[in-house]
């Protein structure tokens, strides 16, 4: 919940001032290593373990030059953390 991310956020920049930034080091993680997803019909279906949290997420600008307003307004997660990949044919690592 909310009180759990305040309290992730805090964790991370403490860390980060204290030079212990390495916890969150976990190496390379695909969320994209076996597909987006599916269309059923004229809809797209995200596979349940590609969608991820952007929280504490740094982009790139060209990784977001698909991204669509609308589809941002209605659900910012989904939009970023796989339909803006899926459109562009990439996928997205998390490098800690």
């Amino acid at each position: 919940g909310k009180v759990g991310g305040a309290w992730m956020h805090e964790s991370f920049l403490s860390r980060l001032a204290d030079g212990s930034e390495c916890a969150y080091d976990f190496g390379w993680h695909d969320f994209h290593a076996h597909g987006h997803g599916e269309y059923r019909g004229e809809r797209f279906v995200p596979l349940p373990y590609t969608r991820w949290s952007i929280n504490l997420i740094a982009f790139r600008m060209e990784d977001l030059a698909e991204a669509r307003a609308a589809d941002l307004a209605e659900d910012d997660e989904a939009e970023l953390s796989v339909m803006v990949h899926h459109r562009m044919g990439k996928r997205a690592c998390a490098i800690g």
